[in-house]
């Protein structure tokens, strides 16, 4: 036999004491010690969506599963607000796959972020122009985790450490149709080691792994020579994790079907020259909310919204600031207090420096690096990234 559970009603009861909690263990602690139904599928669901909580919890957007998805994944997009969906300049497959066919040449990047808490996130990502056609392939892979994941409660005792870890391999395709548009398509391979048990008798917490394929995006690319990009497109169709755990001693076993949200992507990048020389970014990403990724209605539409500034007063330095996860959902109309506690946008600052540009310095010709500092969303300290980018 075959029990299955929706988390949803889970999710919202430790998502209402995350609100209250600023720090991120504090959140896994409290939630994680909610009283215990007599059901363990209960206790398995509790502890997955406690751990969710904790890592992908987003402004109001925490009652959304996949929040890894919606996290920013490189250096440029942690400073400009994740509004880089238009025209990124790297990890497009991640990004915009349809901008892998206005690639030149051969691009590797690769970064590291550190957040509060023990959490760390890593990406690869790679690029290739096939010569002479109008094509691009490029794919990147992502990790995510808590490496000491430690004070985890429940039923008053405290448990031994785990982990909690995550990844993703996209790997996209972009064409060029036109003088100015692109189309674009990446499939997703998910993996994820999450805690889903507590062993009383050893103090341990048992973990399981699972493995999905699915993720696809679809992306279209516009742009003209007066400085204009647009993009819009659907992230994440066919997301999912199907968590199964199987006690020792039942004949049942315990699903839990966390499906992501479908987004609905929608952005643009206006670039513009100043004094002949320096170069300003202006850019916009709209992420609507509306039905989940097997197209079943949400029971309320939501947008979010993140906005991004570049300034580059040469070809070697550029700076950047953007403010991300500006929640927009029937509160703001229905009830105004509530929508400014769900709101919680966060602002990152970052800097680039392009050492292919400087002259005659042979050691960094087609390089260079960015470093981006941006808020905690749960007010636990700020979040640094920094990545580098080489280009043949």
């Amino acid at each position: 036999m075959r029990q299955q559970c929706d988390i949803k009603n889970f999710r919202r009861r430790i998502i209402s004491i995350c609100e209250n909690n600023a720090k991120y263990k504090n959140c896994l602690k409290h939630g994680l010690a909610l009283k215990n139904s007599a059901s363990k599928i209960f206790n398995t669901a509790l502890l997955v969506v406690g751990v969710l909580c904790g890592v992908s919890y987003a402004a109001g957007l925490g009652a959304y599963s996949g929040g890894f998805e919606r996290i920013p994944l490189t250096t440029e997009a942690w400073a400009r607000g994740n509004a880089v969906s238009a025209n990124p300049e790297y990890a497009a497959a991640h990004i915009n796959p349809a901008k892998l066919g206005f690639v030149q040449g051969f691009q590797l990047s690769f970064g590291n972020t550190i957040r509060p808490l023990g959490r760390y996130e890593n990406f690869l990502s790679a690029e290739y122009k096939i010569p002479d056609t109008r094509i691009g392939v490029g794919g990147v892979f992502a990790y995510r985790g808590i490496s000491n994941l430690d004070g985890l409660r429940y039923e008053g005792e405290i448990y031994n450490s785990t982990s909690f870890i995550n990844t993703t391999l996209k790997l996209g395709v972009g064409a060029i149709i036109s003088r100015n548009w692109s189309m674009g398509f990446s499939a997703t391979w998910f993996y994820s080691r999450m805690p889903v048990a507590f062993i009383p008798d050893s103090r341990d917490i048992k973990t399981n792994t699972n493995s999905t394929i699915g993720g696809l995006t679809l992306m279209a690319k516009y742009r003209n020579h007066r400085g204009f990009t647009g993009a819009i497109g659907i992230r994440d169709i066919f997301s999912y994790s199907d968590w199964s755990y199987k006690e020792a001693d039942e004949l049942f076993i315990n699903t839990i079907m966390d499906t992501m949200p479908m987004l609905f992507v929608a952005a643009a990048e206006y670039e513009f020259t100043v004094l002949d020389t320096q170069t300003v970014k202006v850019s916009a990403d709209f992420n609507g909310y509306w039905i989940n990724s097997f197209f079943q209605r949400y029971e309320h539409v939501a947008l979010s919204m993140n906005y991004g500034f570049e300034w580059s007063p040469n070809k070697v330095i550029s700076f950047r600031t953007g403010i991300r996860d500006i929640l927009l959902n029937r509160n703001f109309f229905a009830d105004r207090p509530t929508w400014r506690d769900e709101n919680n946008p966060r602002i990152g600052f970052g800097v680039g420096v392009n050492l292919e540009t400087i002259p005659n310095w042979n050691l960094s010709r087609k390089f260079g690096v960015n470093y981006a500092v941006a808020n905690s969303g749960a007010q636990a300290g700020l979040e640094h990234s920094v990545d580098l980018v080489f280009r043949w």
